[in-house]
């Protein structure tokens, strides 16, 4: 990942480390901690303000889109939607289609989550 972070102060930007060179689609927040989506199937986490990445699990398919919904993360995948209840520690599959579907966006409105998909 070629992740570029801002300094306050100035125009320059940093490299950030920990992280493969992979396509990074999506960013979450979850109070301190930073959660990044990834095309090789990863999710990472930094807690330092992007400056370092650590993986915190890799679903197998690409991720491609994250959202943050009171104490649950969500990540939607080339294969499914997966929810994580204790801050990106561990992982579950919602399995919400018997077919492969593929979420590309997340988005929250007046209370509900909503997926934009597509089936393989």
């Amino acid at each position: 990942m070629f992740l570029m972070i801002p300094q306050s102060t100035s125009a320059q930007w940093t490299t950030a480390s920990g992280v493969p060179n992979t396509i990074v689609w999506d960013f979450v927040a979850d109070g301190s901690t930073f959660f990044a989506a990834a095309n090789n199937g990863r999710i990472y986490q930094s807690t330092n303000d992007g400056v370092t990445w650590i993986e915190v699990v890799n679903l197998t398919d690409g991720v491609y889109c994250l959202e943050k919904k009171d104490s649950c993360i969500f990540a939607g995948t080339m294969g499914d939607l997966f929810r994580s209840t204790n801050h990106g520690m561990t992982w579950e599959d919602l399995n919400i289609n018997s077919d492969p579907t593929f979420v590309r966006s997340l988005a929250l409105y007046g209370g509900a989550l909503y997926a934009g998909s597509s089936y393989f």
